[in-house]
């Protein structure tokens, strides 16, 4: 049995409005025990503090890999990650072995036509995310972690990754222009 997540307090009034969380990401990879040959060059980790803000945002990261049989040996699998105030390069979606549909689908998706994963590729995707089992407490309200995928057995650097938010949206000048 799975345990359940730990949502973050603001995350249950984005759910029963019927909107996804914004720190909620969904990816979708194919694998393949028998006609599958694609996978990484080594086995990566991606650490997921536990985050918090003095205004209550953050919250604990959340990691689901799930696959369903397809035709044939293939398997489409679904990966699931809640990651609050936390930042990353997915190095699957990079390489071109998962495309990420939440959010930001693409335009058009063809599951048939994504690279399979072998069954090591298949296993370093399933051990790509990790609870760090630590907290990062985050100095004011916006601002975001970054988090760096690290070859596998290689110490956790812990150090401050914050970044302040980008400035979004039109400026407007003094003169109301």
């Amino acid at each position: 049995m799975r345990k359940p997540w730990k949502l973050p307090r603001d995350a249950y009034a984005y759910l029963l409005n019927g909107f996804f969380p914004p720190d909620i990401s969904l990816w979708l990879a194919l694998s393949d025990d028998v006609h599958g040959h694609e996978q990484l060059p080594g086995r990566l980790r991606l650490f997921l503090p536990e985050t918090s803000m003095p205004d209550g945002q953050g919250g604990e990261p959340g990691i689901l890999l799930d696959g369903y049989r397809q035709a044939g040996t293939r398997m489409l699998l679904v990966q699931c990650l809640l990651h609050p105030l936390c930042d990353f390069e997915h190095p699957f979606e990079r390489a071109g072995l998962a495309v990420k549909v939440w959010p930001d689908p693409p335009p058009r998706l063809e599951i048939a036509l994504l690279p399979r994963l072998s069954k090591e590729g298949r296993d370093q995707l399933g051990s790509l995310f990790v609870n760090g089992n630590f907290a990062e407490h985050l100095p004011a309200t916006r601002w975001r972690t970054r988090v760096e995928a690290v070859p596998d057995g290689e110490p956790l650097a812990l150090q401050p990754r914050w970044r302040r938010p980008a400035v979004t949206g039109r400026q407007i000048s003094g003169n109301g222009k």
